[in-house]
């Protein structure tokens, strides 16, 4: 990648303090403050469509399916799919959201020290943590902390609409 478009992708002072400022509504009430004309992306969101097409390019040459959005100065300035993705579609994640779990729950641990004192040694089907989850469905569920669950061990395995779970070593529905 440019240096160029490196400069043009990177995020400034003003659009971090736009995000601090501006969270979009849900979809039901308006969603994203959209500049949607080449000429509403300069005038709104600061941005070049030009400027972007490049990073559009190498992002559909990198996967077979995808997209590239774009947000600056709280407005959805970029919004383009391929390949099967499109805005509403719902693909099979598997594990690409481990990371930003872990990330995100690392980020609480550290800035909730004395809500969360027992850090991944938490018990997270409790009451103060997961009330929608009772009545528990399995009572085994009472002893699952956040650092299994983290690290996979917490006796879940698989996804989707049969999900499965380890009992005594073996896989089982």
């Amino acid at each position: 990648m440019n240096a160029k478009l490196l400069a043009t992708l990177t995020f400034t002072a003003a659009a971090l303090h736009a995000a601090d400022t501006y969270f979009p509504p849900p979809d039901s009430e308006g969603g994203w403050r959209e500049a949607k004309t080449e000429n509403a992306m300069r005038e709104q969101g600061g941005m070049n469509l030009s400027k972007l097409e490049p990073a559009y390019t190498i992002t559909e040459r990198s996967t077979g399916n995808g997209g590239l959005l774009v947000v600056h100065q709280g407005f959805l300035v970029f919004e383009r799919y391929f390949g099967r993705a499109s805005r509403n579609a719902n693909p099979d994640m598997a594990s690409t959201g481990k990371g930003f779990c872990s990330i995100a729950c690392g980020i609480m641990l550290h800035e909730f020290k004395d809500k969360i004192p027992e850090g991944l040694d938490t018990k997270v089907f409790t009451e103060k943590y997961l009330p929608q989850a009772f009545p528990l469905n399995d009572p085994r569920k009472a002893n699952i902390t956040l650092g299994e669950l983290l690290c996979m061990t917490g006796g879940y395995w698989g996804e989707g609409q049969t999900p499965t779970g380890y009992v005594k070593g073996d896989p089982k529905p």
